[in-house]
């Protein structure tokens, strides 16, 4: 026998902006549920281990998307940056082979053409199949904050907000 699962309806909006995203999160429930790609998210739902009562899209705002590597600054990685996206980067590839590899292993190409490192780091998977070493900027209505992503492993599944 086959069990069927709902998802419970939700309200789905996609901002283009980050102040954008923190107006509607600073007026909402605390069932909102910010996605860049949400393969995870969406499982959970299915499971009935998360209800939602707005998903915020971030997918396309440009501050998100910036994927740049600069010999003397770095990797700067957006948070809505597909995993495919970085694993097809040929200069990625060349200074970061280690990261391309981690990326291979993140479920298959679908997954990988929707889903996002910064989703990987932030759901805290026990795999830990992409941690790197860094620190991400985090956005939150009084400011940004930077922490090492270490500190966002505490202990699964909490996590350290903004």
């Amino acid at each position: 026998m086959v069990r069927r699962t709902f998802v419970k309806d939700f309200n789905y909006v996609a901002p283009q902006s980050i102040t954008e995203v923190t107006m509607l999160l600073s007026q909402n429930s605390s069932r909102v549920q910010i996605i860049a790609g949400g393969t995870d998210l969406l499982a959970q739902m299915r499971e009935n281990r998360r209800i939602v009562d707005l998903m915020v899209d971030v997918k396309q705002i440009p501050d998100l998307n910036i994927l740049t590597y600069d010999p003397t600054a770095g990797l700067t990685i957006g948070a809505a940056v597909s995993c495919l996206r970085i694993w097809n980067n040929p200069t990625i590839a060349k200074h970061y082979p280690g990261l391309t590899d981690a990326i291979a292993l993140i479920g298959g190409i679908q997954i990988q053409g929707r889903g996002t490192l910064g989703g990987n780091l932030v759901n805290a998977s026990p795999a830990a199949d992409s941690l790197p070493d860094g620190s991400p900027i985090r956005c939150r209505r009084s400011g940004r904050r930077s922490l090492p992503f270490t500190w966002m492993w505490i202990w699964h599944p909490r996590r350290v907000s903004a």
